[in-house]
């Protein structure tokens, strides 16, 4: 008898699809969720090319490893059994965790920190005004609980400016984020850039909204021989992130959810049942249909190729595989009303991405840490965890945990610095007289105007110990910290800025041309101006059915709110099918696509 060979899946044929799920606190975005509308909460977010999202699912999540598992729990029977047998142990509640590691990268989990943080990353302007991204009107920053009035561009740090404390100075004169200057020296600003018109920040606080995901782990490497698991309900518990001298900035998620799936395979199980012609007798040679009867040689044939599949002429009709466990799952695009039918899902399946995001890793060499005012440049070692105490919730007769809720936010961390004379005393002495420590550290892709960032600020925390190591190598100091009171923590991020939304309206053989409108994010100012995008600057380009037809746009519409006018020739309808019109926006290096449908009559 022959060896069997089997292919053994490996780790970098294994990949994490996230994709947002419906919650109650969708309603805060403008979705239609009714509180108990059990129809459509839980359902998985689909995007493919909505032009006015924020984040595209599915999408692929970068990660160094990750441990999600499901469980259920086994219990053991007390029963009284002739010759001191047990009773066969029996299945109790199923529920899921672990955690995904990761290396910190710009972009790549800015969706996962909203849903650790539960809030929204938000358009900042200064610490006086923040705009949500459905916000007719700027707010004030949740950050900024004690009500202060704060020019463009400033916000509320003990960080130095020219000498002075910050909290020594009067309203609206507080430190400036943005300096559009790299080689000014006479001013202090916290992040120097050539053009902060160029660059938009936002701001992320704690907040109240539930975010949950769907985690399709899929194991590959040879085609068809896929496996997949579903996690379902998936909530953020923690946090973690260490920096280390001269390594990548490493941390992980802490996940916890409802379900303990089952590995499913792709296709190859599937009992299917085909849509038929019933005006064809035979078809494809392996069945006939009898028009008087109207039924056929078998009852639910086997495609004839993983290409019938695919043609979406199949759907699945036993509980095998994984475009079952999926059925009913997946919302269409745009959509809250309409789920994805079978072979749909196939297709989900089939196109799945092929990458995340390319942004390079930030390490420990290009960055600041701030501890109550004061740069500090010896430091050794900073840790930083986030918990937000999730407790899984059962019920009777309901196999899977019916809740995962929020208890109280945790922040913790340590700060370790090497001890030298003159610098390390002062921070000892903060935790010996039990002051309380604001901390600043920030993440940047390069040293020379940067143009991607995540600025930390720890509001408020307490030095809760000290520790002074001893041996033969350098003398270091552990300062174990815990935040406290409203504000918590806030992440501000600094990239380039880019294109926000757009909505293309083609004119189909009528006598006015098509028109594409396209909306930018306001950058943050420290002179209250705003510099509308130029004509070289942008870029926009059209193709119906691939083929280029592009032509002369208006570029007189540039405003200064952040939005701008394109003006194409129209479109002529096929006279058959559909054409794909598809539009791309190209701006400070960064492109968003959009394709649309031209019907025939």
């Amino acid at each position: 008898m022959a060896t069997p060979q089997y292919t053994i899946k490996v780790g970098a044929d294994s990949s994490d699809y996230f994709s947002r799920e419906v919650t109650i606190s969708d309603k805060v975005k403008g979705y239609e969720v009714g509180d108990n509308d059990a129809s459509v909460l839980g359902l998985m977010k689909d995007s493919d090319l909505n032009v006015s999202d924020d984040y595209q699912y599915p999408v692929l999540v970068r990660r160094t490893g990750d441990s999600l598992k499901g469980t259920t729990e086994s219990i053991e029977s007390n029963e009284l059994r002739k010759g001191k047998t047990k009773s066969a142990p029996r299945k109790g509640n199923s529920s899921s965790e672990g955690s995904l590691d990761y290396e910190l990268s710009p972009e790549t989990y800015d969706d996962i920190f909203e849903a650790a943080l539960r809030g929204e990353w938000k358009l900042w302007i200064s610490d006086s005004k923040v705009k949500g991204l459905n916000d007719a009107d700027w707010v004030k920053s949740k950050s900024n609980l004690d009500g202060w009035t704060y020019d463009d561009g400033k916000f509320e740090s003990k960080i130095r400016k020219n000498g002075d404390m910050m909290e020594d100075l009067p309203a609206g004169q507080h430190q400036t984020l943005l300096l559009s200057n790299i080689t000014d020296t006479t001013t202090d600003s916290v992040v120097k850039v050539s053009d902060k018109n160029k660059i938009e920040v936002h701001e992320l606080t704690c907040g109240e909204q539930d975010i949950r995901y769907n985690v399709l782990k899929h194991f590959g490497g040879v085609k068809d021989d896929d496996l997949f698991q579903s996690f379902e309900h998936l909530a953020v518990n923690t946090v973690s992130l260490s920096v280390t001298p001269g390594q990548i900035i490493t941390g992980s998620f802490g996940f916890m959810g409802s379900n303990n799936p089952e590995i499913v395979q792709w296709g190859s199980d599937y009992t299917v049942a085909k849509q038929y012609n019933a005006t064809i007798a035979t078809e494809n040679g392996y069945y006939t249909y009898d028009a008087t009867t109207k039924t056929y040689s078998v009852a639910n044939p086997q495609p004839s190729s993983q290409s019938d599949i695919d043609t979406g002429n199949y759907y699945t009709n036993t509980a095998n595989g994984c475009v079952k466990k999926l059925e009913g799952r997946i919302l269409k695009p745009a959509s809250l009303t309409t789920v994805r039918t079978n072979a749909e899902v196939m297709t989900w399946l089939a196109a799945l991405p092929e990458k995340g995001t390319s942004t390079l890793q930030y390490t420990a060499r290009e960055g600041f840490l701030y501890i109550n005012g004061e740069r500090v440049r010896y430091g050794s070692n900073l840790t930083f965890e986030l918990n937000n105490g999730l407790n899984k919730i059962f019920a009777i007769f309901e196999k899977d945990a019916i809740s995962v809720s929020a208890l109280q936010l945790d922040i913790t961390g340590q700060l370790e610095a090497y001890l030298i004379k003159g610098y390390s005393e002062k921070l000892y002495q903060l935790a010996v007289q039990d002051k309380d420590v604001e901390i600043v550290f920030c993440f940047q892709d390069r040293e020379e105007d940067p143009e991607a960032l995540y600025v930390v600020q720890i509001f408020k925390t307490k030095f809760t110990d000290t520790d002074v190591s001893s041996g033969a190598e350098e003398l270091q100091v552990s300062f174990p910290y815990q935040s406290f009171e409203e504000k918590a923590v806030r992440m501000l991020r600094l990239r380039k800025r880019r294109v926000r939304a757009f909505g293309f309206v083609p004119e189909v053989e009528g006598e006015d041309n098509g028109t594409l409108t396209v909306s930018f994010t306001t950058p943050p100012t420290v002179d209250g101006v705003v510099t509308a995008p130029t004509s070289d600057e942008i870029t926009c380009s059209i193709t119906v059915d691939g083929t280029d037809v592009t032509t002369t746009y208006d570029t007189t519409s540039f405003s200064t709110d952040g939005t701008v006018a394109f003006t194409f020739d129209k479109i002529e309808k096929p006279s058959t099918g559909s054409k794909v019109v598809k539009v791309v926006v190209t701006y400070n290096g960064y492109s968003k696509a959009a394709e649309y449908s031209v019907d025939a009559d």
